[in-house]
Order: C-alpha cells, then structure tokens, then sequence
C-alpha cells in the first residue's frame, strides 16, 4: 500500500508541477528513493491554523495617541485534517523592558501536551494544565515574533510559525 501511494504520489508531483513528462528513469528512479524512506509517523496530521482575532488590529480609544502596548491578544482558529477543531487564545504582556509572558489556553484541552515557545534564542517549554492552559515567562521583549509548537498527548503535534508579539500602536518596535 505504501508504495502505490508513494508512486501515485510520485507521478502526480513530478507530472503536474515539475516536469512536463517525466522520462520513465527518472520517474523509476523517484519511485525507488521513496521505497527507501519510513513511512509517515502515525502522530502525523495536518493542522491549518488561522489568525481570528488580533488585539494590535483594533482601533484605539479616542483621543489617544500611538503608545507602546503592554498586551496584546491573539485568538487562533486551529482546524485538523481529521478530527474536532480547537482555538488557541495567547495573551502576551511585557513583564520588563527585558522580557514577555505569554499565557495561553488551547481548547478543548489535549491530555498530556506540552508546548514550547522560541523566541529569538530563547526556549520555553511546560506542561499544559488540565483546562489547556500554560503560562511561559522570561520570553526576550526585543523579539517580533515567536514559534509555538503543542506536542504530545492525545493529538498530533501542533505548530504556530510567526506569533506576532507586543509593537507600539503607531507600528514602531515597542523596544
């Protein structure tokens, strides 16, 4: 089964996006090298993972001017190739001129997960509570962006690339 999947694959990548007609060698070739490969890892799921709700979109209250942000909220829609639907709600606040927090919750909560936060060098990793939540301290304050990644537990692992952290209101580097 694998094969025929592999080959299947094989002949509509190289057919459709590659070469017009792949000569039969190197189509034989391709099909050889894959059968080489492991198999995919049963914990591997495609995730499509949308921005719903950003805090640094909304407008200001009147009468205020551009300032820096202190928090800055982000609402994501987290949707599986198989199975139920989740949200990631983020909250990051500036602790210091030196470093961020990042509280999160990620519902319905998977059982067991841990999620690790990368910011510039910085590494952050914890457990999730019961309810899904976690909270990651000591995240650099000069970063722009940071990556996410939920793993373990009952659902495949799970990664957000370029989560926007805190930025003055006029669009400058809050730092």
């Amino acid at each position: 089964m694998r094969s025929e999947t592999w080959e299947a694959w094989v002949r509509e990548t190289l057919c459709g996006t590659i070469l017009a007609r792949p000569s039969p060698d190197a189509l034989r070739r391709a099909v050889a090298l894959g059968r080489r490969l492991p198999g995919p890892a049963a914990s591997t799921a495609e995730w499509r993972v949308r921005l719903i709700f950003d805090s640094a979109t909304e407008p200001l209250p009147a009468g205020v001017r551009g300032h820096a942000v202190a928090e800055r909220r982000l609402l994501y829609r987290v949707e599986p190739s198989a199975g139920e639907p989740r949200q990631l709600d983020l909250r990051v606040r500036r602790e210091s001129s030196e470093s961020l927090s990042v509280t999160g919750q990620l519902l319905p909560p998977p059982l067991g997960a841990r999620v690790e936060a990368r910011a510039g060098r910085v590494r952050r990793a914890r457990g999730l509570e019961a309810s899904g939540e976690f909270l990651l301290r000591g995240l650099p304050a000069r970063a722009r962006e940071m990556r996410l990644e939920v793993h373990g537990g009952d659902v495949p692992p799970l990664l957000v690339v370029d989560v926007p952290l805190l930025l003055d209101r006029d669009g400058g580097d809050s730092a």
